[in-house]
């Protein structure tokens, strides 16, 4: 709610980081039974398919947002650049 929102956004510029609520982070999962016709899609930077969780916490380890599925083939500037956080 905006109490939170500016709570963090007090905090963090606080600490040198204004109009900050939180961090972004990318992470490759293991996709064990990825359908055959999409594994190519799907292969990432190991063995096997992986599938991306792009996530935003706070400090606090709130989570703020979180996307789950894109293709594990994309680096992590390609998935940031997708996000729906960066179409505004």
């Amino acid at each position: 709610n905006a109490e939170d929102a500016a709570r963090l956004l007090a905090m963090n510029k606080a600490h040198g980081f204004p109009g900050m609520l939180g961090s972004i982070d990318c992470m490759h999962w293991s996709w064990k039974n990825c359908p055959k016709a999409w594994h190519g899609q799907f292969h990432g930077q190991k063995k096997g398919s992986t599938i991306i969780l792009e996530a935003v916490a706070d400090q606090e380890t709130w989570i703020w947002h979180a996307l789950f599925g894109m293709a594990g083939s994309l680096n992590d500037i390609n998935v940031v650049n997708r996000s729906p956080l960066m179409s505004t």
